[in-house]
């Protein structure tokens, strides 16, 4: 109770707890600090921890443990969990704000007229990697299909419009830019 009252008051920085206490034990601290927040430093005390217990305890989550008759390396175990914590936390934040623009950038693809695509540039080849909802329309196959042949999405255009973005992207490869281009599909294709 005093670890749940501490955890929901918000002011707790990281948590260190005896492996053994009466009725409460190390895992079952672990197990509710990283149900509160996976990301908050937890290190384990012991004065008697063999080495399954204490693999089983960091497999679980926890950052580290330190002997009690060797205290003097709590204050660094301590120092490392809080910092290991603080890149969790930015990868994570970093990951959600990856997936964020990702969204915004697939909405704004999805609202543009035209096909939305991009091509990495490599020597000769010039890989698909990403495709708007447009190109469905467009060339009335599924984004997935045409994604399955990266290199044949140039062969689909006009090859003389084909030809011009290959030329374009051999003179942009090893830049990252943007790169604006209009194309056309043979007219026997008839989709226009």
């Amino acid at each position: 109770a005093e670890l749940q009252a501490a955890l929901a008051g918000g002011a707790t920085d990281a948590v260190i707890s005896d492996h053994q206490l009466p009725r409460f034990g190390s895992m079952q601290a672990l197990a509710m600090v990283r149900a509160f927040d996976p990301d908050l430093p937890f290190v384990l005390v012991s004065g008697a921890i063999g080495e399954e217990v204490a693999v089983a305890t960091r497999q679980a989550g926890a950052d580290d443990y330190v002997m009690k008759d060797k205290l003097t390396r709590l204050a660094p175990a301590l120092t490392h969990a809080l910092e290991a914590a603080a890149a969790r936390r930015r990868q994570r934040a970093a990951e959600a704000a990856l997936v964020e623009s990702e969204a915004r950038f697939r909405a704004l693809a999805a609202n543009l007229p035209g096909v939305v695509f991009q091509i990495l540039s490599d020597a000769d080849r010039h890989p698909l990697v990403y495709l708007s909802e447009a190109a469905q329309r467009l060339f009335g196959e599924p984004i997935e299909r045409l994604l399955d042949n990266p290199d044949g999405f140039l062969d689909r255009f006009d090859p003389d419009a084909a030809q011009a973005l290959r030329a374009a992207l051999t003179v942009h490869s090893g830049r990252l830019a943007d790169l604006r281009w209009s194309g056309t599909l043979p007219p026997q294709n008839g989709r226009g």
